[in-house]
């Protein structure tokens, strides 16, 4: 569900997809998106959007990007192929997809991937008809395995597509040293150029929250201390 804090966003991806389509994002519209969309969650609209302008010549009606939140799910055999077939591997997965997978986890461990993957297909179909009946959004989590050298890449690619925000991704990051261009110029805020520099100095700080005995860190906190020190430097120069 949205909340105030996504207004700034929520407002920045209408307006940018208006423009994109020649249109003007007005306060009407921006108050009827919000409205109807309103039980949604970011990444699931993000995504929902940027999938609309890569494949539509027209600007979206409410409608349209409700279809497409409800219907970004994998189909059963895309699932099933993105599903580790090892302890090792990591993975970014729907929850339907983790469900219909702990349903075959015994049959891929005996090796049996045949029966497996019928049976997965099964499962994954029932649970996403299941959440499509009741509205349910997309949700993507992490399904991490024992190699942390592919865990970066995986994570990096899941935020490219739009499943995983900068912020979700940064914790992994931070604690497996990963350095990720495209999540530093994502994360660094309202400036219009990639800034490494920033990322990399908010991963650090990251990393250290996640080491300290705290049970919890501020992320926004976090990054208003970068921001304050970026900005501390530009005066001085």
């Amino acid at each position: 569900m949205l909340i105030d804090a996504d207004k700034q966003e929520f407002a920045g991806i209408v307006r940018g997809t208006a423009e994109a389509f020649g249109k003007e994002a007005t306060p009407n519209l921006l108050r009827m998106f919000w409205a109807v969309l309103h039980e949604f969650d970011m990444p699931a609209i993000r995504q929902a959007f940027t999938s609309h302008v890569r494949c539509s010549r027209f600007m979206p009606a409410p409608k349209e990007i409700i279809d497409r939140i409800r219907g970004q799910r994998p189909g059963a055999d895309e699932a099933w192929a993105m599903i580790p077939k090892d302890e090792e591997s990591s993975a970014v997965l729907t929850e339907e997809m983790l469900g219909a997978y702990s349903v075959v986890a015994g049959l891929i461990h005996e090796g049996d991937n045949t029966a497996a993957r019928m049976a997965f297909r099964d499962a994954y179909n029932r649970l996403c008809e299941t959440a499509s009946a009741s509205g349910k959004p997309v949700k993507w989590v992490i399904s991490r395995g024992w190699d942390k050298a592919t865990l970066g890449c995986v994570i990096d690619e899941a935020v490219r597509l739009g499943r995983l925000t900068p912020e979700e991704a940064a914790p992994y990051f931070a604690e497996i040293e990963y350095h990720s261009p495209l999540v530093a110029g994502l994360l660094e805020g309202t400036k219009g150029t990639v800034n490494e520099e920033r990322g990399r100095e908010f991963l650090a700080k990251l990393k250290e929250s996640l080491r300290s005995q705290a049970t919890a860190f501020d992320m926004d906190e976090i990054r208003r201390e970068v921001e304050a020190k970026d900005l501390e430097g530009g005066e001085h120069e």
